[in-house]
């Protein structure tokens, strides 16, 4: 049985986008696996940091038929989180881009979460 896809989500992607050379972004990657992609990614745009490790992230590919019906970037991932959040289909532990919720927050919940993870071993 053959397997179909219509859109691909990957969460905690821990990636700085802007700092991964051209050659190793997404688009580029997997531009021949599919007739045609659109690709959606959320990270943090501002950070002062330069390096690719960074806390969080989202992407979110739609493809073939479906990547078509995606009129604009960002639309897909928003609408996606609004749906999730309201049809409680979000763990509370998530972040990402949700209302009420800040990623420093996020960013001292998982280090304290491995903290306690590291001591207990």
């Amino acid at each position: 049985m053959a397997t179909q896809l219509d859109i691909i989500g990957m969460a905690e992607t821990n990636l700085n986008w802007n700092a991964v050379t051209t050659r190793n972004r997404w688009s580029p990657r997997i531009s021949n696996w599919f007739e045609s992609s659109s690709v959606s990614i959320g990270f943090n745009r501002k950070d002062s940091v330069h390096t690719t490790n960074q806390t969080g992230g989202t992407l979110l590919t739609s493809i073939n038929k479906v990547a078509h019906r995606i009129d604009k970037h960002g639309k897909l991932a928003r609408d996606t989180i609004r749906h999730a959040e309201k049809n409680n289909l979000v763990a509370p532990e998530q972040y990402g881009s949700r209302n009420g919720k800040r990623a420093v927050e996020h960013a001292v919940n998982k280090r304290i979460t491995y903290d306690i993870l590291r001591q207990t071993r």
